[in-house]
């Protein structure tokens, strides 16, 4: 007995195929040979393949006992199942008569692109907010204490030119503000100039809050460089930076799951600064940032005109940098002015 079908073999590691052809020597064994240089592959027992749906319409995935997998001719893959030892049982036989089905399969497709849209909107975002509250204040801490430092390298930050002055009235108004908080988290304001980045502030995890100079000379009054940072105190509270590692995170590792691409894993751990900075929150984030730092304008009896101007002025600032532009997922400004100067 020795009968040949030409098959494409997936390890389970790497997303490429490799051209094999399938040697079935025997009632139930069969090897994988090379069909480029003839060099052999594997070898296994037909009684352990399993036979699923085809992956794509023109192919039929035959699954191997280590986790890797043929793609074959429907013709084939039949031809296979045929001659294995233990056939596919009554269950099996229906799976399959149901994965030919073209009624049966769109309407699986259309129930899973449903699932697509109800976990990346509904579950995926609930899920994000519920671990992000419980990952413990340590973990955000060394969070924080390894992403600053690959921030200033990535983003080129400089020695702020503030003058020390400057720098520590900011800083005691600052301190002064967070004091008059019941927050778990420690606060600590970093001063640096960045061109790269311009008019801008942002918060780590870790309570970390960065503040650039370009925004401190875009600011007419101190109130609205603590509006600012009121805004990302926000952030921080609400845990948002969190939530976006999270959510990232899983969007990674399904990527992984479905390409194989496992690198993808370790260059997601390497992103993690670009993420917090440069991908942008949403508009509810956006909103629960300003919700808080109205409450906390209100409470430190800070106008909360303040909070308007320098959202307005930064609207038409242009540092001649794209890399913390407004984009679509942002509330207009004009829509955060008003809630924030509501009653």
């Amino acid at each position: 007995m020795d009968r040949r079908f030409q098959v494409q073999y997936y390890d389970g590691l790497e997303p490429r195929g490799r051209p094999v052809e399938c040697v079935v020597d025997s009632p139930d064994h069969f090897s994988l040979i090379a069909r480029n240089d003839g060099q052999f592959v594997l070898e296994g027992t037909l009684s352990s393949l399993r036979f699923l749906a085809p992956s794509v319409p023109s192919a039929e995935r035959i699954i191997l006992p280590d986790g890797g997998y043929l793609e074959a001719d429907p013709e084939i893959a039949a031809a296979l199942a045929e001659i294995a030892p233990h056939r596919p049982g009554r269950l099996s036989r229906m799976l399959l008569r149901l994965e030919r089905h073209r009624g049966f399969v769109l309407t699986s497709s259309a129930a899973f692109l449903a699932f697509l849209v109800l976990f990346f909107t509904v579950l995926l975002p609930a899920g994000s907010e519920w671990l992000a509250h419980r990952v413990p204040i340590a973990i955000t801490e060394k969070i924080g204490a390894k992403t600053l430092p690959l921030l200033q390298d990535r983003f080129l930050f400089h020695g702020s030119r503030l003058d020390e002055e400057t720098r520590a009235e900011l800083r005691d108004a600052f301190q002064e503000m967070v004091d008059s908080m019941d927050s778990e988290h420690s606060y600590r304001l970093h001063f640096f100039n960045s061109p790269m980045l311009g008019a801008n502030a942002f918060a780590l995890p870790s309570g970390d809050i960065v503040l650039l100079d370009d925004l401190v000379d875009l600011a007419e009054a101190p109130d609205e460089i603590l509006a600012v940072l009121a805004h990302e105190i926000g952030h921080v509270e609400h845990r948002h930076g969190l939530q976006m590692v999270i959510n990232n995170s899983v969007l990674v590792f399904m990527f992984t799951l479905v390409t194989g691409d496992f690198g993808s894993l370790t260059g997601a751990a390497a992103s993690l600064p670009a993420i917090l900075v440069e991908s942008g929150y949403s508009r509810r984030f956006e909103f629960e940032a300003d919700a808080f730092a109205r409450e906390l304008m209100i409470e430190r009896g800070i106008e909360l005109e303040h909070f308007a101007q320098i959202l307005q002025r930064l609207t038409g600032y242009d540092s001649g940098s794209t890399v913390l532009d407004h984009i679509s997922t942002h509330p207009p400004t004009a829509e955060r002015v008003k809630r924030v100067l509501e009653d």
